[in-house]
C-alpha cells in the first residue's frame, strides 16, 4: 500500500485465501529496538489506510422459512483487503463460524450466499428459508477495518394460538372476575399485554411462564367488582414478540356482559299541550339486559287504569282529563326496579260557571252586595269586573256598598288566559225598595221679586206613587200644593229614570218664605227632602237699619248712664252722719233745701 510491503513472514497465517495478522509479537524486555519501531509504524500506516463502513450492518429479524439480507458495504478497501462474514452460534456464543471469504461461501452453508456489488465494496450475507439454527450473531469485517460491528439475527416463531380463558358468563354488577390469557409456543416468547379498549391495565407487567418447553406464557387479569360501565367493554389480550415489521401482534379479545338494574329518566319531566291535540311523552331506560318501559297513569299517588308498555306514551285528541301525573316504570329482573314520572298539563281555554243569574234583585238600602264569579281555565284565569254603562273596573268577587239606585245596572264578569280567547258573562242588578230622593237639606235665598225653582229628584224601583209638595210657614201652618199652577206657585213633573219634580215660585215675597216638603212613597216606604226658602235685604234697607238700631242703642245708652249718676250722688248724701246733722241741723237743712237740683 502506497510503495509499503508488509511482511508477514514471520506471523502470518493465510486461511482460505485471507490473509490475518495473529498475535506472534510478544512483549520482550529483550526485543531489539529497531524490530519494535518496525511495527510500531506499520500500526500507523494501517490505521491512516483503514476501511470504512458505507452501510453499517443492522440487527434484524426473519420470519421462519422466509428470506433476509444482511448487508454490508465498504469504502477505502484495499487491493488485499478480503471481507469476511463470521457467525456466533447463539447455542454456543464462544463458537466462531466462518461463513464468508469474498464472494466465496463456506461449503457448510448452502442456503447462504454473498450478493452485490462486490468490486463496489458490496457484500452482503443473503439467508436462504431461514432457520431457528441461523439465529445469533453476525459480523462483516475486513483486515483494515477500524471498529468491526456485530449484529444479531432473530429467526420469529409466531406463537400457534392466544386465547383469552375464564368465566365469560352475563355477571352481575357488584360481582368480580378473573380472566386469563395464554399464548402458546412462539420464539422468541411473546409479551402478553391486557387492554381495556385501548388503555394498557397495569396488570399485564405480572405476566409468568407456565412451561417453557412449549413456550406457553399467561397473564391474569383481575376485576374485583364490576361495573354499569363494564358492561360491553371491549377486553383484548396482545401477543406481542417486539418485531412488528416482521410478525403483527396476534390478539384475542372478549367483550364483557354485565347486568345491572334499570336507571328511567323522562326526556321531558312535564310536557305542556293545549286541548284537543295530540301529546308524546317519552322514558329513557338504562339497563342490561335490556327492558321495556310500562306506562301507568297516577290518581292520588295509585296507578289507573291507563297503561302502556313502550318507551313513548302517545295521546291523540287530549282533553283536560287526561291531565295528571303518568309512571313510566321499567324492570329487568335486576334489582331494584326503577321508575320515573312525568306530569302532563293541558291548558284550555278559560270559561265561568254560572254561580249568578242574568239577573240580580236587591233591595234597597242593602248593607253590601258581594258576587263572586268562578271562571275555570289553564293557565288560571284572571278574573275582574266591568259595569258596562260607565266601564267601571271592579275586582273579584264584586262588592257593592251601600246598595241604593245609583248601584243598578248591567255588570260584566271578564276572565282571561294567555293565548285563549277570553270568557264573558253577565248580569243586571236591579235595586228594588223605598224611593229615594236625591240631596239633602237646602237653603235657598233669593231677592225680593224674583223667581225661585224649587227641583226634587227620585229614584225608585217600583216607580213613586206620588210626589207631594207641602209649604210650611213660619208660623208653622201647612199647605198642599198640588200639580199646575195657582197661588203664584207651579209644579211639574217630567218621569223618566230619575223622576224629576219642580216647584217655581214665579215672584217671591215674604208670605212665600218658610219650609217646603218634596216627599216621594211607593209600597215599600217613603222618603223626602226639605228647601228653606229666604228673602235678602236690600243694601240701602240694610244700612237705614242699622243706623236705627245704631241710634236707639246710643238714646239708651246715655239714659242709663244719667240715671246711674243720680243714683251714686242720692247713696253719697246718705251717708252724712247724724250728730253733724244735730249741732247745726237748722241751717243744714236749710242748705241743703237750697242746694237740691231737682225736687223730690
Amino acid at each position: 500500500m502506497h510503495g509499503i510491503r508488509i511482511d508477514t513472514s514471520h506471523s502470518g497465517v493465510q486461511e482460505a485465501g485471507a490473509f490475518m495478522l495473529v498475535g506472534s509479537c510478544r512483549t520482550d524486555v529483550h526485543m531489539a529496538p529497531s524490530r519494535t519501531l518496525h511495527l510500531l509504524v506499520i500500526s500507523l500506516v494501517l490505521k491512516a489506510d483503514a476501511a470504512v463502513y458505507r452501510t453499517v450492518p443492522q440487527s434484524t429479524a426473519v420470519l421462519l422459512g422466509h428470506d433476509v439480507t444482511l448487508n454490508c458495504s465498504l469504502s477505502g478497501l484495499s487491493e488485499q483487503d478480503v471481507v469476511n462474514w463470521h457467525w456466533y452460534n447463539r447455542a454456543s456464543q464462544a463458537k466462531h463460524h466462518h461463513i464468508s471469504a469474498g464472494s466465496v461461501v463456506a461449503p457448510e452453508f448452502s442456503r447462504y450466499s454473498i450478493v452485490g456489488d462486490t468490486k463496489g465494496g458490496e457484500f452482503n450475507l443473503r439467508i436462504q428459508n431461514a432457520r431457528l439454527e441461523d439465529e445469533g450473531k453476525y459480523q462483516c469485517s475486513a483486515f483494515s477495518v477500524q471498529g468491526v460491528t456485530t449484529v444479531q439475527l432473530f429467526v420469529v416463531v409466531p406463537p400457534t394460538a392466544v386465547r383469552i380463558t375464564g368465566n365469560l358468563t352475563p355477571r352481575v354488577v357488584g360481582e368480580g372476575m378473573v380472566l386469563s390469557c395464554r399464548s402458546e409456543g412462539g420464539s422468541p416468547i411473546p409479551r402478553l399485554s391486557w387492554y381495556n379498549g385501548t388503555v394498557r391495565n397495569p396488570q399485564s407487567d405480572h405476566a409468568f411462564i407456565m412451561d417453557a418447553e412449549t413456550s406457553t406464557v399467561a397473564v391474569n387479569l383481575l376485576i374485583p367488582s364490576l361495573t354499569k360501565w363494564d358492561n360491553g367493554a371491549n377486553i383484548s389480550c396482545v401477543s406481542d414478540q417486539g418485531f412488528p415489521g416482521t410478525v403483527r401482534p396476534k390478539v384475542a379479545w372478549t367483550s364483557l356482559v354485565v347486568y345491572y338494574p334499570p336507571v328511567v329518566t323522562p326526556e321531558h319531566p312535564s310536557v305542556r299541550v293545549a286541548e284537543g291535540e295530540s301529546v308524546q311523552m317519552s322514558c329513557h331506560v338504562n339497563s342490561s339486559p335490556v327492558t321495556r318501559v310500562t306506562w301507568t297513569r297516577l290518581a292520588n299517588g295509585e296507578p289507573t287504569d291507563i297503561t302502556d308498555s313502550s318507551g313513548a306514551l302517545h295521546m291523540e285528541n287530549v282533553s283536560r282529563s287526561h291531565a295528571g301525573l303518568y309512571e313510566c316504570r321499567a324492570d329487568n329482573g335486576i334489582k331494584p326496579a326503577a321508575a320515573a314520572t312525568v306530569l302532563l298539563d293541558v291548558t284550555y281555554a278559560p270559561s265561568i260557571s254560572r254561580t249568578f243569574d242574568s239577573e240580580i234583585s236587591v233591595l234597597y238600602g242593602q248593607d253590601v252586595l258581594r258576587l263572586e264569579c268562578v271562571a275555570d281555565g289553564n293557565p288560571k284565569p284572571r278574573v275582574w269586573w266591568k259595569r258596562n254603562d260607565t266601564n267601571s273596573l271592579y275586582e273579584n268577587p264584586l262588592t257593592l256598598s251601600p246598595m241604593d239606585y245609583r248601584a243598578e245596572g248591567l255588570y260584566e264578569c271578564v276572565a282571561l288566559s294567555a293565548g285563549f280567547i277570553g270568557a264573558r258573562r253577565r248580569t243586571f242588578i236591579n235595586v228594588i225598595g223605598r224611593p229615594d230622593v236625591l240631596g239633602d237639606t237646602a237653603a235657598i235665598f233669593a231677592d225680593d221679586g224674583d223667581e225661585v225653582t224649587l227641583q226634587c229628584k227620585v229614584m225608585s224601583d217600583p216607580p213613586s206613587d206620588d210626589v207631594q209638595w207641602v209649604f210650611r210657614s213660619h208660623s208653622g201652618d201647612e199647605k198642599r200644593l198640588d200639580p199646575g199652577e195657582g197661588g203664584g206657585v207651579e209644579v211639574k213633573t217630567v218621569l223618566g229614570h230619575i223622576r224629576q219634580d219642580t216647584l217655581t215660585i214665579c215672584k217671591i215675597d215674604a208670605s212665600y218664605t218658610g219650609t217646603y216638603v218634596c216627599k216621594a212613597t211607593n209600597v215599600f216606604g217613603s222618603d223626602q227632602r226639605q228647601f228653606r226658602v229666604h228673602i235678602r235685604f236690600s243694601s240701602l234697607l240694610l244700612i237705614v237699619t242699622l243706623c236705627t238700631s245704631a241710634a236707639a242703642a246710643t238714646t239708651v245708652l246715655i239714659i242709663l248712664a244719667f240715671c246711674l249718676h243720680r243714683l251714686i250722688n242720692r247713696l253719697k248724701r246718705s251717708e252724712i252722719p247724724a250728730n253733724s246733722r244735730n249741732c247745726a241741723g237748722s241751717e243744714t237743712d236749710k242748705t241743703s233745701s237750697d242746694l237740691s237740683p231737682c225736687p223730690r
